[in-house]
C-alpha cells in the first residue's frame, strides 16, 4: 500500500500494490523514486531474485514490468531521473574483489521486459561520488 500525506499527520492509502512478485518470493526492497515504484524480490529457496518496476506510482496497481536474475539483486535505485534503473548484483566470489565492488545492470524502465541497457561486471557499485558515475573499461592486457 501507498500513503500520502494529505494534512500533517494524516495519511491516507493512495494506491494499493496486489499479487506481487512470484510464488516463494520475498520482497526486501520497496521504493518509490520520482514516478517510480521499485522492488527487489529473492526467491526463498533457489538463490535467484527478480527487479520489479513500475513506471508510474499512479498505475502501482496496474502491471509491472520485470526481470529476473539468476543472483538475488543486492540495490536497486533510479538514474537520471528515471531514465534509467541501477541494479548491482553480488559477485560469485566476492572475497576476491575489495568491499563495493558488485555487477552492475542498468535496465530500461519504460520496457516491459525491463531491457538490459549496459551490463558491467566487477564495478565499483558503492562509492557516492562524481566520479562513480563514469564508466570506464580496463583491458586485461592494457598497461598505464
Amino acid at each position: 500500500r501507498i500513503y500520502l500525506e494529505s494534512d500533517p499527520c494524516t495519511w491516507t492509502m493512495s494506491h494499493k500494490v496486489d499479487q506481487m512478485g512470484t510464488p516463494n518470493s520475498i520482497f526486501v526492497e520497496v521504493k518509490l523514486q520520482g514516478s517510480l515504484m521499485l522492488a527487489v524480490s529473492h526467491l526463498e529457496t533457489q538463490g535467484g531474485g527478480a527487479v520489479h518496476v513500475w513506471p508510474r506510482v499512479e498505475d502501482a496497481g496496474g502491471p509491472c514490468h520485470c526481470r529476473h536474475f539468476a543472483q538475488a539483486p543486492d540495490r536497486i535505485e533510479a538514474k537520471h531521473g528515471g531514465v534509467f534503473v541501477e541494479v548491482a548484483l553480488p559477485l560469485r566470489v566476492p572475497e576476491n574483489w575489495p568491499v563495493g565492488v558488485v555487477n552492475i545492470v542498468w535496465l530500461d524502465p519504460s520496457k516491459p521486459d525491463l531491457k538490459i541497457l549496459l551490463a558491467i561486471d566487477h564495478a565499483v557499485g558503492d562509492w557516492r561520488c562524481d566520479v562513480r558515475d563514469w564508466v570506464a573499461f580496463v583491458d586485461a592486457g592494457a598497461c598505464a
